[in-house]
């Protein structure tokens, strides 16, 4: 199935192995899958206990996939909260009419409707969803996480674009168009952007890697885009950089430590 959202394994301990889920989704099916980076191959990947289609990801902290279950597109509030270990896919433990509200990776505050249909919230563990009473201390929101990363987008307004679009084509020959996509990671500069090929009115999509001395290390093209919402840009940490090919394709790039 087309590779519909990559998340990482955010706010992880350090016991927690590094981790990739990807949500798989087409008109009738949805499923999940666990990528080991290191060789590339799934771990788990099947349509998980208890979920629909309307079943969506919210995130994978510290090691714990957590969705949303909806009714159906009438009705897009939630309507229950489903944890899921990400190391082997079976269900953790459910919530029904429980909306998350957020997490620091073991402690969780969920929201439920009283009889007043006002939100009334509680903090509960994250790895059984037991209450808690006192709020949790030192509290870490998630956006303060960086161990997966997500490339700088720069548009056609930015003041930058100019600068970065010139410098593609280049060394490429190829002139960006719409959004170019870019990170720095291990002394390299990674460059996402897209293009029109010669007689041809699609765009394909580029991804380039260059090093500190100009070199190029990586140029690969994508055709076949496709029309998955997970294109756009990638996703890297401090030495690896993921994007898809296509819908049914997903790279990984090892950089090497300096």
């Amino acid at each position: 199935m087309p590779v519909w959202r990559i998340m990482g394994n955010i706010l992880a301990d350090a016991s927690v192995p590094t981790l990739l889920v990807l949500e798989l989704r087409n008109r009738d099916q949805v499923a999940w899958a666990n990528l080991n980076l290191s060789t590339g191959r799934l771990i788990w990947q099947h349509t998980i206990e208890t979920t629909d289609w309307w079943t969506g990801s919210l995130g994978c902290y510290n090691g714990i996939l957590l969705l949303h279950r909806y009714a159906n597109a009438e009705q897009p509030a939630p309507t229950g909260l489903l944890a899921v270990n990400a190391d082997d896919g079976k269900v953790r433990w459910e919530l029904k009419k429980a909306v998350f509200v957020q997490t620091d990776g073991h402690f969780m505050q969920i929201a439920q409707r009283n009889a007043a249909q006002e939100p009334a919230y509680e903090w509960r563990q994250l790895t059984d969803a037991q209450p808690i009473v006192e709020p949790p201390q030192n509290w870490i929101a998630p956006n303060q996480d960086s161990t997966w990363l997500t490339s700088i987008s720069y548009a056609p307004t930015n003041q930058y674009y100019d600068f970065l679009s010139h410098f593609i084509a280049n060394k490429t020959g190829q002139q960006p168009v719409q959004i170019i996509n870019y990170a720095e990671i291990d002394a390299c500069i990674v460059l996402l952007y897209y293009f029109y090929s010669p007689n041809s009115i699609t765009l394909s999509q580029s991804l380039l890697v260059i090093d500190s001395t100009k070199k190029i290390l990586w140029h690969e093209i994508s055709s076949n885009l496709g029309d998955s919402t997970t294109l756009g840009g990638f996703m890297h940490n401090q030495n690896q950089v993921i994007y898809l090919r296509s819908e049914l394709e997903l790279l990984v790039l090892n950089f090497s430590k300096s």
